[in-house]
């Protein structure tokens, strides 16, 4: 044994710490993902939870292979028991978290020890991950939030730190008491929310797992009652912060009726249900069909007893569409596309008929098409190219009729858009007419006359005569009259391109922030910032994640754009586009990181460039009418 090893068994600074029950399938890569680490200071402490396949042997294997491994027989006890009993015999400062089907990155444990010895206030550190499939298939990259108070407020809307991904601070641990049980599979949602009442929280940018995402997980076995667990752990969290004692500190099952003793309505509890299916719904679309089907038919049920939102079920019933189209069930496909459809008719489900149910829906179409005058025959029958061609227009008109009459039926379903700096609503018109709900933000008196004019009537605008800062309060706006697009609260804006103007005159406006504005509206699809130098600022009140955003830039406010950037890289966004002055086609021939779009808007020649910056969650911008074509 070397001495390094040596030295980890006496006194390691990290112990791993992992259950497993019935972990045979992917227990081998997830060991060997520890082992290779290059911080080569730690302990593996597994713990098998009464496994009855060929775990046993192979930890067995494993022990005898590398003195760092550590094996504790539990019995079933359950994931948190299990968890408990590696931290109480571990012998490091820290203890790192990995789930027994995940796979830990090489440099994952040195990076976050060093950010640990640099930050001694905190008490749990995640990072980002990677979602794969059972055969190591990368789906996508998660980024949540990384500072402490991001952290925070994202708390009580999702669990912002993934397990497998922790590295936490043992004696903050101890004091906190460990998992709970009656909490699983929600067990560890719980104790960060206690331990946050002990330390700061904080997440790395980097990739540190790669997270698997299979239907035989706990989470999606027991999707009800985790739901509920989180429901319950977010209420008794509310109360300890209020002074009041821990109402659950004695409680052995979470039970609806336990949530709803903690002051949580029924209503919320049926809507927490329903989007934690829809979301397994979307990661398990492409991976497991059997297991997708029956999130969704779970999810039909639960509207028969409930309202649910018609974006989570109408996704719902897409997925269905394309796992029936896979399996040469073109009738059962079209059913539930059909479905979705006329319950949400939004670009997904327009791209999903195109791509997905071309030619079923062309040749069931056509006679449609043809009755309503929405196909044109070519006169040369024999030029296959041109009758493509004129098919795809025909089917993109019979689409936007669906959706026109869909969307007269279904007001609601239409994508919601904030306009901020909506000045006298030129961008809004563009967001009508590609079928968007919109939300007009602007503070100048005479822009918000000039809106509520241009939009009398108009059921699908809301004008909000507000500004949107860092803060909720006042501030006062520097107004050129002469060109009020360029009106501004940042000084630094009067001092560059348009230094030459004049500022006459100034008004003291009120300003609320994106979260407020959020609360108040609800979740947009798209947000546009055109703020004239005060991105930065309208950004800074924003802790969540909105689909896709964009902002202006311009070649002198470089250093801002950069800054934009940064909070929204902390924030999780991935992707990153730009477009050029008012045009509606992106720079980039596809998304990129914000680094790689910075650099590309740093090597513009023009010293008077501008357009706008594009952002998404994810690792591609959606395919959407409202935003621009690559």
């Amino acid at each position: 044994m070397d001495e390094t090893v040596k030295h980890a068994m006496s006194s390691p600074t990290v112990s791993v710490v992992m259950s497993v029950f019935n972990g045979e399938r992917f227990l081998s890569e997830t060991i060997d993902s520890v082992l290779n680490q290059t911080f080569r200071d730690f302990e593996f402490v597994i713990v098998d939870d009464g496994s009855t396949d060929a775990t046993a042997d192979i930890l067995s294997r494993y022990v005898l292979r590398d003195g760092r491994i550590r094996v504790l027989r539990n019995g079933k006890k359950g994931r948190a028991a299990s968890l408990n009993l590696g931290i109480s015999l571990a012998n490091g400062k820290y203890v790192a978290n990995i789930d027994a089907d995940d796979l830990a990155m090489p440099r994952r444990l040195e990076e976050q020890v060093a950010f640990m010895g640099k930050n001694p206030e905190v008490g749990v550190l995640g990072g980002a991950f990677e979602l794969i499939t059972d055969s190591g298939e990368v789906i996508d990259i998660v980024r949540h939030p990384l500072e402490d108070s991001q952290i925070r407020s994202a708390m009580f809307r999702y669990n912002p730190i993934c397990h497998s991904s922790v590295i936490l601070r043992k004696d903050f641990v101890l004091a906190s008491e460990g998992y709970r049980s009656a909490f699983e599979p929600s067990e560890d949602y719980d104790l960060w929310l206690r331990m946050s009442e002990r330390g700061r929280l904080a997440n790395l940018n980097n990739v540190l797992v790669r997270y698997r995402v299979h239907a035989n997980q706990l989470s999606v076995r027991k999707l009800e009652h985790q739901t509920l667990c989180v429901l319950a752990a977010s209420a008794a969290a509310e109360q300890r912060r209020s002074g009041r004692p821990d109402p659950l500190a004695d409680v052995q099952e979470i039970t609806p009726q336990v949530v709803e003793s903690l002051g949580v309505a029924p209503q919320k509890i049926h809507t927490a249900i329903v989007e934690a299916h829809g979301g397994w719904i979307s990661q398990l679309k492409d991976i497991n069909s059997e297991a997708t089907l029956e999130l969704v038919e779970k999810l039909t049920q639960l509207s028969r007893s409930g309202p649910v939102e018609p974006r989570i079920l109408a996704d719902a019933w897409l997925a269905a569409a394309r796992i029936h189209y896979r399996q040469k069930e073109p009738a059962r496909a079209l059913a539930f596309a059909g479905r979705a459809l006329l319950f949400r008719p939004i670009d997904p489900i327009r791209r999903t008929f195109r791509v997905r149910l071309w030619h079923p829906l062309l040749n069931f179409s056509r006679p449609i098409r043809h009755t309503l005058g929405l196909r044109q025959k070519s006169a040369k029958a024999t030029d296959k190219e041109v009758n493509v061609h004129k098919d795809l227009a025909g089917m993109k008109a019979m689409f936007a009729w669906f959706e026109n009459l869909c969307w007269r039926v279904h007001p609601s379903s239409r994508p919601l858009v904030f306009d901020v700096g909506a000045n006298t609503g030129a961008k809004t018109e563009q967001y009508l007419r590609n079928g968007a709900r919109v939300v007009c933000f602007e503070p100048q008196s005479a822009c918000v006359d000039a809106l509520r004019e241009r939009f009398r009537g108009n059921g699908r605008v809301v004008v909000v005569p507000t500004a949107l800062g860092a803060h909720i309060g006042e501030a006062e706006m520097s107004i050129c009259t002469e060109a009020n697009t360029i009106s501004t609260f940042a000084d630094a804006w009067k001092a560059g391109r348009f230094k030459d103007k004049i500022w006459d005159r100034a008004e003291v406006v009120p300003v609320t922030t994106l979260d407020a504005a959020i609360d108040r509206h609800g979740m947009p699809f798209y947000c546009k910032i055109d703020v004239e130098g005060f991105e930065q600022s309208v950004l800074s009140g924003l802790t969540r994640q909105i689909p896709v955003l964009s902002f202006e830039f311009c070649a002198e406010g470089l250093d801002q754009t950069q800054a934009c950037l940064d909070l929204l890289s902390r924030l999780g966004y991935a992707a990153f586009n730009a477009c050029s002055g008012d045009s509606r086609v992106y720079v980039l021939r596809s998304a990129v990181s914000s680094a790689e779009l910075m650099n590309h808007l740093r090597s513009m020649s023009d010293p008077l460039a501008w357009g706008d910056v594009y952002a998404a969650v994810g690792l591609r911008m959606p395919d959407s009418r409202l935003l621009p074509r690559q």
